[in-house]
């Protein structure tokens, strides 16, 4: 099923809990003065859905939360949404807490245990690149992490703490350097005086502004 029947099949769930109410989904979703608009996206035939940051407003009423790059594509991913920490587990037992939208992210095809999304908390925010309430799309892949891409951010375990950082190489050191300029780099030598693990190479950062 693609994307854009999911999300239509979303709309028509909600509208099933309203009763088939058009009028009560309406004002469920905040949608007065899109009325048109919505109705469109629940024709039986031929459905419109909503310029992305629309729909993005409709779906975070309904708990699903919608995430838009600004860029105009034809469709979106899906991507299921863990816990940082739940990242330490195998995949296939990592709960999921939900889904988040992207759109204008060239990931596809992929295969579902190789991206995850995760939203960003004050622990282990990176600003001014990537703040609490983010959400972040992870290439979790084993080329991704055993790569190491410099330059790229990464999303790390350093010690017992998670953190995003860029990689950058030394002589015989990887350097972990965040974006936040008040945080010191942290040189890691082969020798291991710092154990780190990469546990994902950062594709995009969505923010939703309200």
């Amino acid at each position: 099923m693609g994307t854009h029947q999911q999300i239509l099949n979303i709309l028509h769930r909600a509208l099933e809990d309203d009763n088939g109410n058009r009028v009560q989904l309406m004002h469920h979703l905040g949608a007065e003065k899109s009325r048109s608009t919505l109705y469109k996206a629940l024709e039986s035939k031929n459905p419109v859905l909503p310029r992305p940051e629309l729909l993005c407003q409709w779906l975070d009423k309904l708990g699903v939360r919608i995430v838009d790059s600004g860029q105009e594509t034809s469709d979106c991913v899906s991507i299921r949404i863990i816990s940082p920490v739940d990242l330490l587990l195998e995949p296939a037992k990592r709960p999921y807490r939900g889904y988040c939208y992207f759109r204008g992210c060239d990931i596809e095809p992929y295969s579902e245990s190789d991206f995850v999304g995760i939203e960003v908390n004050s622990e282990i925010e990176m600003p001014p690149s990537i703040r609490e309430k983010d959400f972040v799309l992870l290439d979790v892949s084993d080329s991704a992490k055993a790569e190491r891409e410099e330059g790229a951010v990464h999303f790390l375990k350093l010690g017992d703490a998670f953190a995003f950082r860029r990689l950058q190489r030394g002589q015989d050191a990887m350097i972990l350097v965040s974006d936040t300029p008040e945080i010191i780099p942290i040189t890691v030598s082969d020798s291991g005086n710092c154990p780190y693990s990469v546990l994902g190479r950062v594709a995009a950062v969505q923010r939703l502004f309200r």
